[in-house]
Order: structure tokens, then C-alpha cells, then sequence
């Protein structure tokens, strides 16, 4: 099987060449990663698939909630609950209302600052 270059789709014969044992040992590794993640509570248990993750926890909440527990295990020596996170979330817009704002504020702006530069080609 030729690799694809990452930008298209496998094609039905890549997908078919693939084997069962080969998909197994996939499936394997994503239930492990999945029960640690579940494990450090960067994810929620939950039996509704993948779906429900992505609705309740974007990408970005996803890697805030990572951010936390490095900040509870490296500084403090523990792992957070959930309800700790939600309590942690909710000290923080209590007591510094404006600094997220201001801070995504800058964010976007450098972002959008890149987009206006002229991009330099790479050969």
C-alpha cells in the first residue's frame, strides 16, 4: 500500500488493503488512549460517542482542560475532578473578568495581523 500524501482521501483500495489485524490493533490503542485521557479527566466518561465529546468540549477546551491538570500535577501534586475544573473556571472569570478578554483580544490580533502579511513561497 503507496502512502497518500495527507491532503486526499484514501482510496477504497487503501481502505481495503488495510488489515483486520492491523484495524484491531487501531481500535486497541484508541480505547487505551481514550481510558487514559478519561483517567486524568481531560475527557468525560461518556457512552455517546465521539460526537458528544466535540460538542461539549472543543479543541480548545479540550486543551485548557489539559492545561490545568499540568498546572495541578507540576505545581500542586494532584489531579483535578471535574467539578474542581468547573470551579476553577468559574474563580477565574470571577476574579479576573477582563484579563481573558484582553488577552484573547491581543491573540486574534496578531493572527489577524499574519493573515495581512504577504505569505513567503517555499520551495
Amino acid at each position: 500500500m503507496k502512502n497518500n500524501d495527507g491532503n486526499k482521501p484514501a482510496s477504497f483500495e487503501e481502505i481495503a488493503g488495510i488489515s483486520e489485524e492491523y484495524m484491531r490493533e487501531l481500535d486497541e490503542m484508541c480505547a487505551q488512549a481514550e481510558a487514559d485521557r478519561e483517567r486524568l479527566n481531560l475527557v468525560p466518561s461518556n457512552a455517546g460517542g465521539e460526537k458528544y465529546i466535540s460538542d461539549r468540549y472543543p479543541i480548545v477546551a479540550l486543551y485548557a482542560r489539559t492545561d490545568l491538570q499540568e498546572i495541578a500535577v507540576s505545581d500542586f501534586k494532584a489531579l483535578l475532578t471535574e467539578t474542581e475544573i468547573q470551579a476553577v473556571r468559574d474563580v477565574f472569570f470571577d476574579t479576573y473578568p477582563h484579563e481573558i478578554y484582553t488577552t484573547l483580544v491581543d491573540a486574534i490580533e496578531l493572527v489577524l495581523n499574519e493573515r495581512q502579511k504577504p505569505q513567503k513561497k517555499t520551495q
